[in-house]
């Protein structure tokens, strides 16, 4: 018996209309790349500003724009809509408080799936199993005997097996606390730079969809009208939070919290539900012989259709894989691997390994970019790496000097590439086969990837008096 009580759905109308224009969410099309785009290579907070508007709190979601709006996020669960003047249209929160308690009926059937399951039952003897195990993994570690193989190896052994009963045991008490009113529910615990709204919102020029760090997903019509309400009470990151953005495919909208699931985009119900091994990443779109795929952070290739692994890549831990054509691109930690997929005529897809090549160690919370046929990556500390996209041979290497840690992810801008960090600093450097720096530009802290509309370049900052800047003619 399926005891997943995980949804407290509204609808607040029949299914949407969808629109078939090309959605525009995390990174635009997942690629930051704006080739027509008439950048300014030099900016700062009185320099190049054609406006900027005072956000209510801060947010690292990038800004979506969508015709003559402009879609941001704030903390911890608000979506703006601002025109191209930079006036903010309406704000809508979509709180706990926002969401309806189950139906009687539907609380009574989930009690009973429960009971059927002894659900309670299990969840008690899992945590009766957990703390033993839990002292027994401390007191190992305190032994200090890391650094010995035999003691490390049980240690790791133990700490994994520690934290798949934790997992299990999230997912049991997820299944009653289901059943409790949403509005008495707390915000699950987060790392201060993340928030509630890293991931991006996703919109096909009808209508937007919003995932938030609560567990809260949200579609609005794009002049504010709530069309519904999705709520997933799972644990959404662990301690620290999620990031990933959701992704729309047709009438599928895609979110990964614990588990990845596809919701009917014009009423918010569940189609599928699938494992996936998940960290902070969006999943990047590959469409293959007939095939919609998305290569996910976990290191697989997932049907979209149905949730079904189909091949295996790179599992990553902080950023995106980034997709080009049928070749998947991912990087982590000294890394970077290339993959093709292919069709197998069966049914079937293959991840075919084209290259490996080793680049600057450390954190990769930036997304690889694409720029004529060479792979750019950055690192935390601003080590950027330009690889040869077919063949995984380093172009160059350059130590950039940006400070704090490089959150944003690189963007292609017409001509030249923009590398930014957390303090609000940016670097403006021309594609090729060696470093080659236009300019050096400094603006407000953020951590959002700044996105381009023809001429004009949107930042949304994280400081405390938070912006939503425009920069452009």
């Amino acid at each position: 018996m399926n005891t997943r009580i995980s949804v407290l759905l509204l609808v607040l109308g029949n299914s949407l209309a969808l629109s078939a224009a090309t959605p525009v969410g995390w990174r635009m099309d997942g690629s930051s790349s704006f080739p027509t785009a008439k950048p300014q290579t030099k900016w700062g907070p009185a320099d190049h500003v054609v406006w900027s508007t005072p956000m209510p709190q801060w947010s690292n979601a990038c800004p979506v724009p969508i015709g003559d709006k402009i879609f941001v996020c704030a903390e911890p669960s608000t979506l703006i809509c601002l025109d191209s003047a930079g006036k903010i249209l309406w704000q809508h929160h979509a709180d706990y408080a926002d969401l309806p308690a189950l139906p009687a009926a539907e609380i009574e059937k989930g009690r009973a799936a429960i009971a059927a399951d002894h659900v309670e039952e299990r969840l008690a003897k899992l945590q009766s199993d957990i703390n033993p195990k839990k002292a027994q993994l401390a007191q190992l570690k305190a032994a200090g005997n890391a650094k010995d193989a035999e003691a490390k190896k049980q240690i790791d052994a133990l700490a994994k097996e520690v934290g798949q009963l934790d997992r299990e045991a999230s997912r049991l008490n997820d299944q009653i606390q289901a059943l409790k009113p949403p509005t008495g529910r707390k915000l699950p615990s987060t790392h201060p730079s993340n928030g509630y709204t890293t991931a991006t919102p996703v919109s096909d020029g009808k209508f937007v969809y919003v995932a938030f760090g609560s567990g809260v997903v949200a579609c609005y019509s794009t002049d504010g009208a709530c069309q519904w309400l999705h709520f997933f009470p799972e644990n959404t990151g662990r301690g620290w939070g999620s990031a990933s953005s959701p992704v729309l495919i047709g009438s599928m909208l895609i979110t990964h919290y614990l588990d990845m699931v596809a919701l009917d985009a014009g009423t918010g119900r569940e189609l599928w539900r699938a494992q996936h091994d998940h960290n902070w990443g969006t999943p990047a779109v590959v469409n293959v012989g007939g095939l919609t795929l998305l290569a996910t952070d976990g290191g697989e290739v997932v049907n979209a259709a149905d949730g079904k692994t189909m091949a295996t890549s790179m599992k990553v831990q902080y950023c995106s894989p980034l997709a080009k054509d049928d070749v998947v691109f991912c990087a982590d930690m000294g890394k970077a691997k290339a993959f093709r997929l292919e069709a197998d005529g069966k049914g079937g897809v293959t991840a075919t390994a084209l290259w490996e090549a080793n680049t600057s160690n450390g954190r990769h919370y930036a997304s690889p970019l694409f720029v004529d046929g060479q792979l750019w990556l950055v690192n935390e500390d601003g080590a950027l790496d330009v690889i040869d996209a077919k063949t995984g041979k380093v172009a160059f290497h350059q130590q950039l000097n940006l400070g704090g840690k490089v959150f944003p992810s690189m963007t292609l801008a017409g001509n030249v590439v923009i590398v930014s960090s957390d303090n609000g600093k940016s670097v403006v450097l021309k594609p090729g086969t060696t470093y080659q720096e236009v300019s050096q530009c400094v603006l407000e802290p953020f951590r959002a990837t700044p996105v381009c509309d023809g001429g004009r370049m949107f930042i949304r900052t994280c400081s405390k008096e938070s912006k939503l800047y425009c920069i452009g003619e």
